[in-house]
């Protein structure tokens, strides 16, 4: 390839190193964080950036899929930029980059899901605040009808009152029961969601190795395969944990 005939400068090089930072802070993680993530072994970006590594297609194509960014942005203008050229129309990276695509929606679904949660609990601490003053209440106006015994009318008054606050005592326990079940189920969506993205990392992670060891053709039918059979999980997940908040 043309980037193994050009010689490669010291400032390709920096300018690579200074790219991929810009990634991590943007990503707020480190590049031993990226490494990890993409089940690379350590010191492989700094080797790259030393030149000790020279970069191949599958980890440019890994670098970026772990960045969120393309690969052109990472090496446009420098010698490695041929590269990213020869990438282009690749089903492989093409499949990649859908999968990094639904990985980002299942973290924005999770994250949506737990803030939903953190709502729910909110809900559930009100109502159990609501019905702990409602029981207080009511004892309270049980002593005051026992001290008014004598006064019959005062007293039959006091007790009318007291069953419109028990009444709306018993409803608040009911909503409390209710939330109570919201949460639950919430809670069981969350826990699906939090396994269907821990199958899709682990599913991830077998692809990029393969990727890194060169199998092309059978890293993009599995990719094909896998893909079809995540995605299904994810929509029986969403069914079942539906049927269960109904």
């Amino acid at each position: 390839m043309a980037h193994d005939e050009t010689p490669v400068q010291a400032t390709d090089l920096a300018t690579l190193r200074s790219r991929v930072k810009a990634g991590l802070a943007a990503k707020k993680i480190s590049g031993r964080q990226l490494e990890i993530k993409l089940n690379l072994a350590t010191g492989v970006l700094s080797k790259v950036y030393s030149g000790r590594i020279r970069l191949t297609q599958n980890l440019l194509a890994q670098v970026a899929t772990g960045l969120g960014v393309t690969e052109r942005s990472l090496v446009e203008g420098i010698v490695f930029a041929s590269i990213a050229e020869s990438m282009v129309g690749s089903p492989v990276l093409d499949m990649a980059q859908q999968l990094a695509t639904q990985r980002d929606d299942l973290e924005r679904k999770l994250a949506g899901v737990q803030a939903e949660l953190v709502a729910m609990s909110n809900v559930v601490d009100r109502a159990e605040r609501k019905a702990a003053a409602a029981q207080d209440e009511t004892i309270r106006l049980r002593a005051e009808v026992e001290r008014l015994k004598p006064f019959h009318t005062e007293a039959h008054e006091l007790r009318q009152h007291v069953r419109v606050l028990s009444g709306d005592f018993v409803r608040t326990s009911k909503q409390l029961e209710v939330a109570t079940e919201q949460l639950r189920s919430t809670q069981r969506h969350a826990t699906g969601l939090a396994e269907s993205l821990q199958q899709w990392k682990d599913y991830a992670n077998s692809l990029v190795a393969k990727l890194a060891d060169g199998n092309k053709k059978v890293a993009a039918a599995a990719l094909g395969a896998g893909a079809l059979s995540f995605l299904l999980g994810i929509g029986i997940g969403a069914a079942t944990s539906g049927s269960d908040g109904d």
